[in-house]
């Protein structure tokens, strides 16, 4: 009678992560990228919430008293917060025109 499923050979299925053959290798990059920009985000939020709180905490003395959260938020909102988008598309326009500029010489 054959067996409907065998459990010790799916347990000893070795699926290769990682590897270049790795079908899901891409869209595991794909996914890492897209939850480090949303991190960098919430953290640029979080700080410009902090900031604010601050401000209204500290009134008049704000400048003296939220340095730090200033800082921290101007630091935060400085970061590339994605790889692609416009500035990616200008630099593979430039990039285009420079190899075709050197193949056309």
């Amino acid at each position: 009678m054959p067996k409907a499923f065998d459990p010790i050979g799916a347990a000893n299925f070795d699926f290769p992560i990682g590897s270049e053959n790795d079908v899901l290798a891409p869209a595991n990059i794909r996914e890492k990228k897209a939850k480090d920009a949303w991190l960098k985000i919430m953290n640029a939020r979080h700080l410009r919430h902090l900031l604010r709180e601050c401000y209204r905490r500290e009134g008049v003395n704000h400048k003296d008293n939220c340095k730090e959260f200033a800082q921290a938020y101007f630091e935060a909102i400085q970061q590339p917060m994605f790889t692609g988008g416009a500035g990616a598309l200008k630099a593979n326009a430039a990039n285009r025109q420079k190899h075709q500029a050197e193949s056309e010489h």
